[in-house]
């Protein structure tokens, strides 16, 4: 009989919470749609989160993008160039991650080949079109062995001993944003 009580209560409570407040939203997001859904709220509680998420991964979109104007682009001129650059606590940490997925992939995952991205034309938003680059091009940029492991970043400065190194997040940002939004 106590069984029976126990699992009547936790139908009803069950049943309770599928009857909660839902709101489904999409937001497009580093290309990709994402579908946010919201439990247990009020439509306006719930339209500022969102509103406050989709300005986060807006930002975010925009400070890493590789080939438009942001905060990562501002890091790679200074690094072609040979010089430090300050950048915030956000994409230190990023930077960090990064170089942590390049040591684990053994060099396999290299965000540091934005030169190489670039000269196949990856770095637009149209899909690539025409021939492949020059082969002395492919061969000097990838002589040059850039890496992330090139970066010395030390109190908010990021400095590169290899003036090759061009960064590309985009293989994880979207992952990385996605986790700040949870």
């Amino acid at each position: 009989m106590r069984v029976l009580a126990v699992l009547l209560a936790l139908a009803t409570l069950v049943s309770s919470c599928a009857r909660q407040a839902e709101h489904k939203y999409s937001l497009y997001v580093f290309g990709t749609l994402v579908e946010v859904t919201l439990y247990g709220v009020d439509k306006q509680t719930s339209d500022q989160a969102i509103a406050l998420l989709s300005q986060g991964f807006q930002r975010r979109h925009k400070d890493w993008h590789a080939w438009e104007r942001g905060k990562l682009g501002d890091l790679n001129k200074a690094i072609g160039n040979g010089t430090p650059h300050k950048i915030d606590k956000e994409m230190a940490a990023l930077l960090a991650q990064a170089q942590q997925f390049e040591r684990l992939s053994l060099g396999l995952f290299n965000p540091a080949i934005g030169r190489l991205i670039a000269a196949w034309g990856f770095h637009s938003s149209d899909k690539p079109t025409g021939p492949p680059p020059d082969k002395e091009l492919i061969a000097k940029l990838v002589t040059a062995r850039p890496s992330l492991q090139d970066l010395t970043i030390k109190n908010g400065l990021v400095l590169s001993r290899n003036k090759s190194v061009q960064l590309d997040v985009g293989g994880f940002a979207k992952g990385a944003a996605l986790d700040w939004g949870a």
